[in-house]
Order: C-alpha cells, then sequence, then structure tokens
C-alpha cells in the first residue's frame, strides 16, 4: 500500500503510476490550492518570496495543536503545482484500488478535489469517504477515528 495527506497524497499517486501497488489512500490530496491563483511567472521573476498562512485561524482550528510555518515559500506552491499536474496525467493510468478522504471543512484545497480524483482515475475498485467535521488537518480531527476505521476495513477489504 502506499498513501499520503496533501502534497504526501499527489506524491503517492504518482509514485503509484510508476509502481505496482497492492491499493492506494488518499488523504485531502489537491486538484488545487483554494485562494491562490495559478502562478503564471517563472519563480525567478517573483519578488514575493513569501506567501502569509493564517496562522491563528490555523491554531483555532486544530485546538491549539497547529504546529507549521507563518508563511510559505513561494517555491512549494509553484512545486505543489507541477506535482499536481503531473498527478492529474497520471489519474487515468494508476489501476490499483483507491480509497480517498477529504473533510467537508477543508479550506485549504479545492472543495471539488477528492471528487475529479474518484472520477478520473483508472482504478475499478475505488471508494471516497466525506468527513463531515473536518478541515485540512484530518490526521487530529473529530473524525479520525472514522479515518481509522474506513482505511482499516478498505485494506482488509483488499488484501
Amino acid at each position: 500500500f502506499i498513501g499520503g495527506h496533501s502534497m504526501g497524497g499527489l506524491l503517492a499517486l504518482i509514485k503509484a503510476k510508476e509502481t505496482e501497488v497492492d491499493g492506494i489512500f488518499s488523504i485531502s490530496t489537491p486538484i488545487g490550492i483554494r485562494g491562490l491563483g495559478k502562478i503564471e511567472k517563472p519563480i525567478s521573476e517573483i519578488k514575493q518570496e513569501y506567501i502569509p498562512i493564517d496562522f491563528e485561524m490555523n491554531m483555532i482550528e486544530s485546538n491549539n495543536k497547529w504546529v507549521g510555518y507563518k508563511k510559505l515559500p513561494v517555491n512549494v506552491i509553484a512545486k505543489m503545482q507541477e506535482l499536481i499536474t503531473e498527478m492529474k496525467l497520471a489519474l487515468p493510468n494508476i489501476k490499483a484500488p483507491i480509497i480517498l478522504f477529504q473533510g467537508k471543512k477543508d479550506k485549504t484545497i479545492k472543495k471539488e478535489s477528492m471528487d475529479f480524483i474518484y472520477d478520473k482515475i483508472g482504478s475499478k475498485i475505488k471508494e471516497k469517504v466525506w468527513l463531515e467535521n473536518n478541515n485540512h488537518r484530518i490526521l487530529e480531527s473529530p473524525d479520525e477515528d472514522l479515518l481509522i476505521e474506513k482505511l482499516t476495513d478498505f485494506i482488509k477489504k483488499i488484501v
């Protein structure tokens, strides 16, 4: 099995195209980031090196457990957009069973991300799970137990 959360989900899906795996789990994997336009200029032409992150909101949404940055390097966003493009191109060629998770309250990734991946992936065995009480940080969340239960059931079904 291979899987990941957010950018890790992108990497897992790209790797699943290149490598035979028994199954895939994808958690909050983006097809785009909300509030960010596409970066059209080469990174070398962008004067702003960082984009601020709403640290206070992250603390509120994570019950003061947020461990992360207060700003995001622009080159990371550009790299993520490259990975999103690569992942989208890979989807039809991915045949392994997959389970996808996304939080209904996720304000970080585009809300249509999970549905897009589900519709475009070449897998015949696929499931999607909307987590009603979750934002982007699903792994520390109200629906954490549901995620673990659904993922465990999926793995047992596949292996």
